[in-house]
């Protein structure tokens, strides 16, 4: 066989296996794939149940540009991360712990403010906090006292608020503050809030203001209290319950001395 006829039957034979290497590629996506979908409509934050969902069959295509959730054992103890509608395919980005969730999709908002308040790394429970965690506000005030007929100033302190949800936290730069103290555990960056479109990528930022959310006669306390004196957070456990306190206060004696006790002060 000579060279001519050599190179002919590689190029027919090159032609074949090209030809070939396709029709299995085409195969390969168009191959029916079973994935899962919602069968009705789920609010944000709702649990997901077996009755939720339902088995379809798509073409293997159509599962490259997601990650789906193939596994309904993937889905114990989660919840949908936003409004869902029947047929939506189940992909990853819908699906969150229940720990996880976000209070605020299933709050309804419409008898709530937003307020502001200056906070620091200390005061911010050095930095281990986030959107929807619950905090409580205490004030501290001074008020003149006379002890052994000489003007003294007591200083108090008294928790006035309770659960309180925050919404948001942000740096000095204006960026939303990222939650070090968990992306340190393995959270991905960016997790620890809703809003991700202006995380600050830099190590630079530090945690500036807290904005809670509260009705409009908290705010106007907060205000008042904001100018009289200091107002500062307290976090709380997940299963904190709200308590009564009598407040602390701290008074100068005659001897230069303070006498510190915890009876009753007005918050």
């Amino acid at each position: 066989m000579n060279a001519k006829k050599i190179s002919v039957l590689l190029q027919v034979l090159l032609v074949v296996a090209c030809a070939g290497g396709f029709y299995m590629y085409v195969r390969s996506q168009t191959q029916p794939t079973k994935v899962l979908v919602f069968n009705k409509t789920l609010p944000a934050n709702t649990p997901i149940k077996s009755s939720d969902i339902s088995e379809i069959t798509v073409p293997n295509s159509v599962t490259k540009t997601k990650t789906f959730v193939v596994d309904t054992k993937e889905l114990e103890g989660k919840v949908v991360s936003t409004k869902v509608f029947a047929n939506d395919y189940i992909t990853n980005d819908k699906v969150i712990p229940n720990e996880e969730k976000d209070i605020f999709e299933s709050m309804n908002l419409s008898g709530y403010r937003k307020i502001s308040l200056p906070i620091n790394y200390v005061d911010g429970l050095g930095g281990a906090i986030k959107r929807g965690d619950k905090v409580d506000l205490v004030y501290v005030g001074e008020q003149q006292q006379t002890v052994s007929g000489n003007p003294a100033k007591m200083v108090y302190s008294s928790t006035f608020m309770q659960n309180i949800p925050v919404v948001s936290l942000t740096t000095d730069d204006g960026y939303l503050y990222e939650n070090r103290t968990e992306a340190q555990k393995g959270v991905t960056e960016g997790d620890t809030q809703k809003d991700t479109t202006n995380i600050s990528t830099g190590n630079n930022g530090k945690l500036s203001t807290i904005t809670l959310a509260v009705t409009s006669q908290q705010a106007n306390e907060i205000m008042a209290r904001m100018k009289a004196g200091e107002i500062r957070v307290v976090g709380r456990f997940k299963n904190s319950s709200d308590q009564s306190t009598e407040g602390y206060k701290i008074i100068p004696n005659s001897d230069g001395g303070i006498t510190a006790n915890a009876t009753h002060v007005e918050s």
